[in-house]
Protein backbone atom coordinates (compact mmCIF):
# COMPACT_ATOMS: atom_id res chain seq x y z
CA UNK A 1 0.00 0.00 0.00
CA UNK A 2 2.53 2.42 0.60
CA UNK A 3 4.80 1.49 -2.47
CA UNK A 4 1.11 2.60 -4.17
CA UNK A 5 0.62 5.84 -2.52
CA UNK A 6 4.36 6.75 -2.92
CA UNK A 7 4.38 6.41 -6.66
CA UNK A 8 0.59 7.20 -7.64
CA UNK A 9 -0.05 10.08 -4.87
CA UNK A 10 3.59 11.59 -3.19
CA UNK A 11 5.27 12.39 -6.66
CA UNK A 12 2.65 13.95 -8.15
CA UNK A 13 1.45 15.66 -4.80
CA UNK A 14 5.06 17.32 -4.81
CA UNK A 15 5.11 18.05 -8.35
CA UNK A 16 1.69 20.12 -8.25
CA UNK A 17 2.26 22.06 -5.06
CA UNK A 18 5.49 23.06 -6.64
CA UNK A 19 2.97 24.16 -9.42
CA UNK A 20 0.43 26.08 -6.96
CA UNK A 21 3.53 27.79 -5.21
CA UNK A 22 5.40 29.10 -8.19
CA UNK A 23 8.36 27.59 -7.55
CA UNK A 24 10.69 28.17 -10.16
CA UNK A 25 11.50 25.32 -12.62
CA UNK A 26 15.36 23.55 -12.81
CA UNK A 27 16.57 24.33 -16.06
CA UNK A 28 16.03 20.82 -17.98
CA UNK A 29 19.33 20.96 -19.94
CA UNK A 30 22.20 18.78 -19.13
CA UNK A 31 24.24 19.47 -16.26
CA UNK A 32 27.41 18.90 -18.65
CA UNK A 33 26.44 22.07 -20.35
CA UNK A 34 26.25 24.18 -17.88
CA UNK A 35 29.34 26.12 -16.27
CA UNK A 36 27.35 26.55 -12.70
CA UNK A 37 25.83 23.70 -11.55
CA UNK A 38 21.97 25.46 -11.72
CA UNK A 39 20.57 27.42 -9.29
CA UNK A 40 17.44 25.66 -7.19
CA UNK A 41 15.12 27.74 -4.60
CA UNK A 42 14.77 26.95 -1.06
CA UNK A 43 11.02 26.55 -1.84
CA UNK A 44 11.83 23.35 -4.07
CA UNK A 45 13.20 21.61 -1.57
CA UNK A 46 10.85 22.97 1.16
CA UNK A 47 7.82 21.12 -1.03
CA UNK A 48 10.24 17.87 -1.30
CA UNK A 49 10.41 17.82 2.54
CA UNK A 50 6.59 19.25 3.37
CA UNK A 51 5.40 16.10 0.49
CA UNK A 52 7.71 13.59 2.53
CA UNK A 53 6.44 14.49 5.86
CA UNK A 54 2.70 14.78 4.57
CA UNK A 55 3.41 10.79 3.28
CA UNK A 56 4.70 9.79 6.62
CA UNK A 57 2.29 11.42 8.60
CA UNK A 58 -0.30 8.52 9.08
CA UNK A 59 2.26 6.24 11.05
CA UNK A 60 1.63 9.18 14.08
CA UNK A 61 -2.05 7.92 14.20
CA UNK A 62 -1.36 4.03 13.77
CA UNK A 63 1.61 4.40 16.54
CA UNK A 64 -0.96 5.51 18.79
CA UNK A 65 -2.87 2.28 19.23
CA UNK A 66 -0.78 -0.66 20.52
CA UNK A 67 -2.44 -3.33 17.84
CA UNK A 68 -1.19 -1.20 14.87
CA UNK A 69 2.15 -0.57 15.68
CA UNK A 70 3.79 -3.19 13.49
CA UNK A 71 1.63 -1.70 10.71
CA UNK A 72 2.59 1.64 11.38
CA UNK A 73 6.63 0.66 11.57
CA UNK A 74 5.93 -1.35 8.34
CA UNK A 75 4.43 1.80 6.27
CA UNK A 76 7.20 4.20 8.14
CA UNK A 77 10.07 1.97 6.39
CA UNK A 78 8.29 1.06 3.03
CA UNK A 79 7.23 5.03 2.18
CA UNK A 80 10.71 6.02 3.67
CA UNK A 81 12.66 4.00 1.34
CA UNK A 82 10.55 4.03 -1.63
CA UNK A 83 9.45 8.22 -1.26
CA UNK A 84 13.29 8.70 -1.03
CA UNK A 85 14.10 6.68 -3.92
CA UNK A 86 11.30 8.34 -5.88
CA UNK A 87 12.00 11.61 -4.84
CA UNK A 88 16.43 11.14 -5.41
CA UNK A 89 14.90 10.25 -8.89
CA UNK A 90 12.35 12.70 -9.83
CA UNK A 91 15.09 15.33 -8.58
CA UNK A 92 18.45 13.70 -10.09
CA UNK A 93 16.46 14.47 -13.38
CA UNK A 94 15.46 17.96 -12.98
CA UNK A 95 19.20 18.85 -11.41
CA UNK A 96 20.87 16.39 -14.36
CA UNK A 97 18.79 17.13 -17.43
CA UNK A 98 16.83 14.40 -19.61
CA UNK A 99 18.82 14.52 -22.26
CA UNK A 100 21.60 11.44 -22.97
CA UNK A 101 24.72 12.49 -21.89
Amino acid sequence: MAAIICLFVFVPATLRLQAALDVPDINPTPAAVHAHPPEVATAYWLTWAFSLSALLAPTLILAVFPNSRRVAAGYVITAAVIGGLLAAAVINFELNGFAPG
